[in-house]
């Protein structure tokens, strides 16, 4: 089953523009505006590519338990820094504007709440769950994956055609390579684009 992946989520769903927004805009817009404007987004990258020595190990495929646990303490340390940063950010963008991060977060609670009441996601709740979703440790830890390694989107692109291989395809031997692929990718994060593509390409056009 494919992993969960906030940011592949973000990208697709369509945030308000900065541009666009207006006075008596809902304030979950104007924090959704702002997560997606050029401004914050290089405050992320700024902040991520400081901190991507500490995460090159996110690339390693074995590691010992006493590696792996040195590690995380490092890693849930940037985690709050960068926690610390979004919050800063946005309540700096928000006082800007005439609201408070008061406001937001009241805001949070009666969409999800609403939501919750009627058993699906209205417009903003679902704008909620997504921006809170970024902020998760295990999918910082998916940008962090996304600045060790310029690719990970490529092959998780690949990933997903193999998955949907398995998912929908009747052709038996495809399915066999499909898993045997989706067993390696996930085994050996730290492997070439190129090598998975070429492998990816030997079983995805059998008969």
């Amino acid at each position: 089953m494919k992993q969960f992946d906030a940011i592949e989520l973000i990208n697709r769903y369509q945030l308000p523009s900065l541009r666009d927004m207006e006075e008596g805009d809902d304030v979950l817009e104007w924090v959704a505006s702002y997560v997606g404007s050029e401004a914050f987004q290089n405050r992320i990258e700024n902040f991520c590519d400081n901190h991507a020595d500490k995460f090159l190990f996110l690339r390693v495929t074995q590691c010992s338990e006493e590696d792996l646990s040195s590690m995380e303490k490092s890693w849930h340390e940037v985690h709050q820094s960068f926690l610390t940063l979004c919050d800063s950010s946005i309540e700096e963008f928000l006082s800007g504007i005439g609201f408070t991060m008061e406001r937001y977060r009241t805001r949070c609670q009666e969409e999800t709440c609403l939501s919750e009441s009627r058993q699906r996601h209205t417009r903003l709740s679902f704008l909620v769950q997504i921006l809170h979703a970024c902020l998760e440790y295990d999918q910082f830890l998916n940008v962090m994956r996304r600045v060790v390694d310029p690719n990970y989107d490529l092959k998780r692109e690949l990933a997903s055609a193999a998955e949907q291989i398995l998912q929908e395809d009747s052709t038996s031997s495809r399915k066999d390579h499909a898993s045997v692929f989706l067993e390696f990718y996930h085994a050996n994060p730290s492997s070439d684009f190129a090598d998975l593509e070429q492998m990816f390409s030997t079983f995805a056009s059998f008969a």
